[in-house]
């Protein structure tokens, strides 16, 4: 219910709601995360929920959810989700932005020109950890169908027998136990494959789109994009080169 002065640091792991400003900060949520006043030189986190914030300048933000703000001005920003940026002003000026899904903002750069780096729709980073996972888990699974093989075969001879020799008995205990140890592991695996699949999902529909005024010295960084320019005043040149596309 107030301000948040320089080096201080929050973390819940639930939901954040500040009303005042926040001014040399590092605030971490769990769940989702409100700032009612501007923002400044701060770290701004959240793990899995949504952001909702007030102008923003020369802040860290990092979203894994969906984004909204008032602003963001000199920002090196990532966001999971979808970014918002349409209240009041609604500009994207200078830093780095970054979204896997959908950025939609009133205007993006700045009439002096200065450098705006926009990316949408990358998530390579999260392909290739979806590649080291799923390997984890198929080895997981041959390992647990080794030992289903083994358990199987020594069930199926102590309900034959009535009884196993006291080595194989040890060794179907100890295997019991080992194949719950690797499901245990298996889960947070599973669960992670099916997170980072809706972000590639959200990443095949990324968009980028300004609403009032897309100015000179933005750089657009996009994984795949269908271009439609509908300006009623002004012209603009979009050219490719290594950084990306260039507007002028």
């Amino acid at each position: 219910n107030g301000n948040v002065s320089d080096n201080t640091i929050i973390i819940s792991e639930k939901n954040i709601h500040i009303t005042g400003k926040v001014a040399g900060a590092s605030i971490t949520a769990r769940g989702n995360l409100t700032i009612d006043m501007p923002v400044k030189d701060s770290v701004i986190t959240t793990e899995s929920g949504n952001t909702n914030l007030s102008s923003c300048t020369s802040c860290v933000i990092s979203c894994g959810g969906e984004l909204e703000a008032a602003s963001l001005y000199n920002c090196k920003t990532k966001c999971l989700g979808d970014l918002s940026c349409t209240v009041n002003q609604g500009n994207i000026n200078g830093g780095t932005t970054e979204c896997t899904g959908k950025i939609t903002c009133n205007t993006a750069g700045s009439r002096l020109g200065e450098k705006t780096e926009i990316c949408v729709g990358d998530c390579s980073d999260l392909v290739a950890e979806r590649v080291f996972l799923i390997r984890s888990n198929t080895r997981l699974e041959n390992d647990m169908a080794k030992l289903d093989e083994r358990v199987s075969k020594l069930e199926i001879q102590k309900k034959a027998l009535g009884f196993l020799a006291a080595e194989d008995e040890d060794f179907l205990q100890a295997a019991l136990r080992i194949k719950e140890q690797k499901l245990e592991q298996q889960r947070p695996i599973i669960n992670r494959i099916t997170a980072i699949e809706r972000v590639m999902a959200l990443a095949e529909e990324a968009s980028f789109r300004t609403t009032r005024s897309l100015h000179a010295g933005v750089v657009l960084k996009i994984k795949g994009f269908r271009r439609e320019i509908d300006a009623e005043y002004g012209r603009i040149t979009a050219y490719a080169n290594s950084l990306g596309i260039v507007i002028s």
